[in-house]
């Protein structure tokens, strides 16, 4: 995807040495299973509206990505895996980034509505699997994800 890899070469400053590896590295995440998910499973996952687009921009012009927690509840009440759902906000991302501006913005905010989490919440997602899930995850975003 010619959209794709300008958003790398943004993100690696214009360096072909850098994006390739920028590249590299996000390629050996997808082949570990960790990436964003198909277009049919996006489309599936987030009708529950976990994440959603805010009005605003932050005040550097970046769009404002809020994850609602009621919504993930309800998604993995749904039987929905963690991993299902970060594979669709990372799906919904990379379309997002792909969207703005013709693939040449860089970044976003996150915001995480938290609202109506409970103990028990909070407990399910000390869960070594979930924790797990989490990182992964963390580590695609910010170490091979433009």
């Amino acid at each position: 995807e010619p959209g794709w890899l300008r958003c790398f070469l943004w993100h690696a400053s214009g360096s072909a040495d850098g994006c390739v590896q920028l590249v590299r590295s996000n390629l050996s995440w997808s082949a570990a299973g960790v990436g964003p998910c198909t277009d049919a499973e996006a489309a599936h996952r987030l009708r529950f509206g976990v994440a959603r687009l805010a009005a605003r921009r932050d005040g550097a012009g970046r769009p404002v990505i809020v994850l609602g927690f009621d919504a993930l509840r309800r998604m993995l009440d749904a039987g929905h895996t963690l991993d299902e759902v970060a594979s669709a906000h990372v799906w919904w991302l990379k379309d997002l980034l792909l969207r703005e501006e013709g693939g040449t913005s860089h970044g976003v905010s996150l915001v995480q509505d938290l609202a109506g989490m409970t103990a028990a919440d909070v407990s399910s997602f000390v869960m070594p699997s979930a924790l797990l899930t989490q990182l992964n995850y963390a580590r695609l975003l910010t170490a091979a994800f433009p």
